[in-house]
């Protein structure tokens, strides 16, 4: 009996606690994802200013130039390029042409800013499909020098347009949030 009561206390705690805690969760699994991703590009850079500069002494210093260093110094650039555009789409720093928008009335300017942010949810939907077909037709190409499988290259595209799209699903709730709750708002004045 005693048991059954520890128990049944025990779910009611967790459930509790998964209830009271589901949005800690979820801003911990972000803090996680960013804290990885920054620490990748952080890594990626580092790795490329690294190896150019290796490659540099050894050719020009040394006269004996490395094999290796521009497939590395290339294959990091394009994992570089492509999560360094999902960090500035979590962060919301790529450039945007917004002239015209700026002097449309506030609803129409929610109504643009949804359908923009849709569309590119739509084409980031595609690169992450058209990549992952892409993986499956290159069976097992490997690059020149290093002889690396050129999947992991381009792993790349799938992997930075997933989390390009999932950036935007943050955005995409407070659009429509901020839509509907001022198309309330419109019509009850």
């Amino acid at each position: 009996m005693n048991r059954g009561g520890k128990g049944w206390a025990r779910r009611l705690s967790l459930a509790h606690l998964v209830q009271e805690d589901s949005m800690g969760l979820s801003r911990r699994i972000a803090q996680g994802m960013r804290m990885l991703e920054n620490a990748a590009v952080s890594l990626l850079l580092a790795v490329i200013c690294a190896v150019t500069a290796t490659q540099v002494v050894f050719r020009f210093i040394l006269k004996a130039p490395l094999a290796w260093s521009d497939e590395v110094a290339t294959f990091s650039f394009v994992w570089f390029a492509l999560l360094g555009s999902a960090v500035a789409v979590r962060e919301s720093a790529h450039i945007g042409v917004d002239a015209l928008v700026r002097v449309l009335p506030a609803r129409y300017r929610r109504m643009i800013a949804v359908g923009s942010l849709l569309l590119v949810q739509l084409f980031l939907g595609c690169l992450v499909k058209l990549g992952i077909d892409l993986l499956r037709r290159i069976g097992d190409q490997r690059s020149a020098g290093l002889q690396i499988e050129i999947f992991w290259v381009y792993l790349s595209l799938p992997v930075s347009a997933g989390l390009m799209l999932l950036h935007t699903l943050p955005e995409m709730r407070r659009l429509l949030l901020d839509l509907r709750a001022n198309s309330s708002l419109d019509s009850k004045g």
